[in-house]
């Protein structure tokens, strides 16, 4: 590219500029060449997103990227460079770049430029907005990833998710193949590790509602593709359910009979618990050859009321939605990088081991809705939806989870200001 930056290209450039997020890239680069981890300290925003929007801007020749060591370092382009007037590009075909004006509108002339005679000649007047009629919407001219691809990801990354996970449980309930906690924990957090690596680098791999809600909640991540998202894991996760259901069916009847219950009523649960979640877990009543026993599940059931449980999958989901904050934010200087998602497996792992014994640790209402809604069509009907809790199946497994995960990241998030402004202070 040359150091002039293109009368032909300008419009197009134009139009990526118009985008708030990467305006304040290309701010940031004005003071100097800045690592992702820099420019994300300030912009607080899904990592995904944060690299489309770098690659935006190296498509449109504003932006150049060099690898310095095993970081990539990003500096303005020289053409970029060589029009810069202080804290104003000249793009060829406008006068300067402001924000003053508003962030979505950028206060640029689409006329062509004036000869150096003229412009030597006259004082220029001030600059007036764009014709909008004349350029494509702002926020269309360079669209995010693939809508339908992302959402195809997200579908196949709860897909695994589930498959494994609630195949585990199934081990687990169906055939004694896993013992204990752990093992079935361990599993979770291998799928996860699994459909993250699979899947992230197309759609961000969020494979649980709570996570897609609570970034929007803190605007890392766009609202208006809110609803496909959720929908894409909640297809995922039935279809897995589905599958398991073609699998083990014949192992579901088997545990029933042995255990003398009837599909659909009190006592199913032993075997629904493959599917949806309860509290408190009864994996001790399907534990063993002996028979089901009502009194016993009575008593069980006391052990764990609906606002201790609430407030386990509220704590949990927390506690995950913080660590994935965390683990996946460049500008933490502890970050794992690409192994963030083994992390993130694990952290939901330890959260299995504490927390399962009361709700089953759900964490995400996908994972427990999806397979939920296959067990009701699958013959355990009431037991399944609304569940032998009542409302529990929609305050402990859904409102819970999403609003653990958005307390979690914001907690995260005030955290991070909170540093940023003391490290600001200290350094001056």
């Amino acid at each position: 590219m040359t150091h002039e930056l293109s009368v032909v290209s300008c419009a197009s450039r134009l139009r990526v500029l118009a985008d708030e997020t990467r305006l304040a890239v290309v701010e940031q680069l004005l003071d100097g060449p800045k690592h992702v981890g820099e420019i994300n300290e300030r912009l607080q925003i899904e990592p995904s997103l944060l690299s489309h929007h770098l690659k935006v801007l190296r498509e449109a020749g504003l932006v150049e990227a060099q690898r310095d060591g095993k970081a990539v370092l990003y500096r303005l382009a020289p053409g970029v460079v060589a029009s810069r007037k202080g804290k104003a590009i000249d793009l060829g075909c406008c006068r300067s770049i402001d924000r003053r004006c508003g962030a979505a509108a950028v206060p640029l002339s689409l006329e062509p430029p004036e000869p150096a005679a003229q412009r030597a000649a006259r004082t220029l007047p001030t600059p007036s907005p764009p014709n909008r009629s004349a350029m494509a919407p702002a926020r269309d001219c360079q669209p995010l990833p693939n809508l339908l691809a992302c959402c195809l990801a997200e579908g196949l990354g709860t897909f695994l998710l589930v498959l494994f996970g609630c195949g585990a449980v199934h081990v687990a309930v169906l055939t004694d193949g896993l013992q204990g906690l752990w093992q079935v924990g361990i599993v979770w957090g291998l799928a996860i590790m699994l459909a993250v690596f699979a899947c992230g680098a197309i759609s961000g791999a969020h494979i649980n509602p709570a996570i897609t809600i609570a970034l929007a909640v803190w605007r890392k991540f766009p609202a208006r593709r809110l609803a496909a998202y959720v929908a894409a894991q909640l297809a995922g996760a039935f279809v897995a359910a589905a599958t398991l259901y073609g699998l083990f069916e014949p192992f579901l009847a088997d545990k029933e009979r042995q255990k003398g219950v009837s599909r659909g009523e009190p006592g199913s649960e032993i075997t629904a618990m493959c599917y949806g979640e309860y509290f408190p877990n009864p994996g001790p009543l399907a534990a063993g050859s002996d028979p089901y026993d009502p009194q016993r599940h009575a008593a069980l059931v006391q052990r764990v009321a609906e606002p201790a449980a609430l407030l386990a999958e509220l704590l949990g989901t927390a506690i995950l939605g913080f660590m994935v904050a965390a683990l996946t934010d460049a500008g933490n200087a502890m970050h794992p990088g690409r192994m963030a998602p083994v992390f993130i497996g694990l952290t939901v792992t330890a959260l299995i081991c504490l927390v399962a014994p009361l709700t089953q640790a759900c964490f995400n209402p996908a994972r427990d809705f999806g397979p939920r809604l296959l067990a009701y069509l699958a013959g355990w009907g009431k037991i399944a939806l609304p569940g032998s809790q009542g409302r529990g199946f929609f305050t402990v497994y859904i409102a819970a989870p999403i609003a653990g995960a958005v307390l979690g990241m914001g907690l995260y998030g005030l955290l991070r200001r909170m540093g940023a402004v003391g490290t600001q202070t200290a350094a001056s």
